[in-house]
């Protein structure tokens, strides 16, 4: 019972630090906030808590209307396996089925999965694409947006209040541009997004993200190889009013020092990200974009 109570108090919590993104429901910028909510048209027609009455096709036409990009996930859940794999690098020498064993029950990545995984690190294979975006007021490039994680529970195996920085799943062969705009509608807006001012067809969005821009570091975390872009942020959105997201809260700048004197409740790779962009900005590292394999990747191999 008491279990029960603790769990309760966590979903309404969680809840109370969800956007509010006022809209007229059954139009068009309800659909896209339910989308942006549920992260994909099925999931949301599956879990919302009251019927939605359009078919898929309506729902995905009405999500292109809107000018949203797309999710693009994996069939496993990416924070899972950063959790274990985090685990199993703390853990030299425990073979991954005694670590499977502490788990806790509603871990849903196979075992067989984690062995797939596990052989792709040793191998260095790429198999997901995802993208970061570090963001920094056009005033002051030596600060970046920071968020703490919203979704932490369990299933998951990450905590509420997780460091990170606006990330998300990418598609292999898509512009830079979709690819940094789904992570803006989705970890940085959603509220700009529903409004339309972060559609793709609009000019707001061609002044965010620059014609010509390009990843300044490729970063392979467990299976998955992260494209890291940096863009400045107008003077208008730099109070941060607008921030609203259904997976991270409490957006803030902070200096790159501050981000990487306290690193320990960062997500994976943050701290590899902020230092390349910080050598990059100190003429420390003159090449770009630079490849590189996440710390975790790195103490895995050497197991």
């Amino acid at each position: 019972m008491e279990e029960w109570r603790v769990l309760l108090l966590k979903y309404i919590h969680m809840r109370e630090r969800l956007p509010d993104i006022d809209t007229v429901k059954y139009t068009d910028k309800w659909l896209a906030k339910l989308y942006l909510q549920y992260g994909s048209v099925e999931e949301a027609l599956k879990s919302h808590l009251e019927p939605i009455p359009y078919s898929v096709a309506h729902f995905h036409r009405a999500i292109n209307k809107m000018g949203l990009v797309r999710s693009a996930g994996r069939h496993v859940s990416f924070p899972e396996t950063l959790h274990f794999f985090r685990e199993q690098a703390l853990a030299p020498g425990t073979p991954l089925e005694s670590l499977y064993k502490n788990m806790p029950p509603s871990f849903q990545v196979s075992i067989a999965t984690l062995h797939r995984i596990y052989k792709l690190i040793e191998e260095n294979t790429v198999r997901r694409y995802a993208s970061a975006v570090l963001i920094s007021p056009e005033y002051n490039p030596n600060e970046v947006l920071l968020a703490n994680e919203l979704t932490g529970n369990s299933r998951y195996g990450k905590r509420v209040g997780d460091v990170c920085v606006p990330m998300s799943f990418s598609k292999k062969n898509e512009t830079p541009r979709d690819s940094v705009l789904r992570v803006l509608q989705h970890e940085f807006s959603a509220s700009m997004a529903v409004s339309g001012k972060l559609s793709t067809h609009s000019e707001f969005v061609d002044n965010i993200i620059p014609k010509n821009l390009n990843p300044f570091m490729y970063l392979n975390i467990i299976d998955v190889r992260v494209a890291v872009y940096s863009i400045r942020l107008p003077l208008e959105l730099c109070n941060l009013d607008a921030c609203s997201s259904f997976r991270v809260t409490e957006h803030r700048f902070e200096t790159l020092g501050s981000v990487l004197s306290e690193p320990k409740n960062l997500r994976l790779g943050i701290v590899e990200m902020v230092t390349c962009y910080e050598d990059l900005l100190m003429g420390r590292q003159s090449e770009a974009p630079v490849q590189q394999t996440s710390l975790v990747n790195l103490a895995l191999v050497k197991l």
